[in-house]
């Protein structure tokens, strides 16, 4: 980015009002007809997105799908508002973007209406005044988090940028980095949602594999060995775990769109390790014996299903405790061994 050496004017009025700028940000004659036909389909797109959200006022509805319709329609106003600014060059493409969100001849899913919004969002830019590209530079230049100027650049904005008077290039510099830096966050999110779908398509087909074998295994165990009350208990604590995690975790806005999947995978994952816990028991490899405390079998495979930690901990245990006998067997002397040739076993000299 350049910027020149000798700025313009300005007036000594503060910048954060809008109104000393409206010479210098004025693009354009707001009279012409290109910004008279693009009002006119942001008023016509206004009345589209305000019916989409009246259509499900009463009824069960999106709330991530209503937040997008709810930033088009201010995206929408703040163009109207500020469409004077609008260079003369970017009005087509806006108006593009306008037209797709006036048109009523179809109903807008939660993404195409996430898509639409971060377009118009985009398109705001242009209508901001230089003040408020301003506050935008100097909000970046603060932000050390996520996709910001800092991290997907590997250096600092340029403090020129926002000195104080501003460069003749101010705007056009101030536009192209905040474009730059949308288009990067957009694509973040979009790959983040890919990932999501990908994932909530492998549960899909995992869940009736998963049904499967856990039928056939609980139906291939002896009358008395079955536990249904430590699996279903399992179930419980794996959903009881899964909504505490969605409720208490970072990430949980993510959870909740895969709230089908995880409805239908969660208490069969449960029901898994509740069953892995009630053979372990049985096996008498820990120290609990279901036959004295019914009770606490399902207790046992409540917290198999609600701890991982718990689960995994056991396995592990139970894991290095046999590489340890196998270590340990491996390195016993030989004088002690049984083989083929002696039967017996020989006795170390004392």
């Amino acid at each position: 980015m350049t910027s020149a050496t000798t700025a313009p004017s300005l007036p000594d009025t503060k910048l954060e009002h809008t109104g000393s700028l409206a010479a210098r940000n004025d693009q354009g004659d707001p009279a012409d007809p290109a910004k008279q036909a693009l009002v006119a389909s942001i008023t016509t797109a206004l009345a589209n997105v305000d019916i989409q959200l009246g259509s499900h006022l009463w009824s069960f509805h999106d709330p991530e799908r209503r937040k997008a319709l709810s930033r088009m329609r201010d995206f929408l106003q703040r163009i109207r508002e500020g469409s004077d600014r609008i260079a003369p060059d970017q009005v087509a493409a806006i108006h593009a973007v306008v037209e797709r969100a006036a048109k009523n001849d179809q109903r807008r899913g939660r993404d195409n209406a996430w898509d639409l919004a971060e377009e118009l969002r985009r398109r705001v830019y242009d209508a901001h005044t230089d003040a408020g590209l301003l506050l935008l530079i100097q909000r970046e230049m603060a932000d050390d988090t996520g996709v910001c100027y800092r991290n997907v650049f590997g250096r600092e904005l340029p403090s020129a940028l926002a000195t104080q008077p501003l460069a003749a290039t101010f705007r056009a510099d101030a536009l192209e980095i905040l474009r730059c830096l949308h288009d990067i966050r957009v694509e973040r999110v979009r790959l983040d949602r890919a990932r999501d779908r990908m994932w909530q398509l492998f549960m899909w087909k995992l869940t009736p594999v998963l049904a499967g074998l856990l039928l056939v295994l609980y139906l291939l165990q002896p009358d008395e060995q079955r536990a249904p009350v430590a699996i279903f208990a399992g179930a419980v604590g794996s959903m009881l775990s899964a909504v505490l995690r969605v409720r208490d975790g970072e990430r949980r806005i993510q959870q909740i769109r895969r709230s089908m999947s995880l409805l239908v995978i969660q208490p069969l994952l449960g029901a898994t390790t509740a069953l892995v816990a009630t053979w372990v028991s049985q096996a008498h490899l820990i120290a609990f014996d279901p036959t004295t405390s019914p009770s606490g079998l399902a207790l046992l495979g409540f917290l198999a299903g609600y701890s991982e930690p718990f689960f995994l901990g056991t396995l592990n245990r139970l894991a290095e405790a046999a590489t340890l006998k196998a270590d340990n067997s491996q390195d016993a002397p030989k004088s002690i061994r049984k083989s083929k040739d002696d039967p017996k076993p020989r006795q170390l000299p004392t």
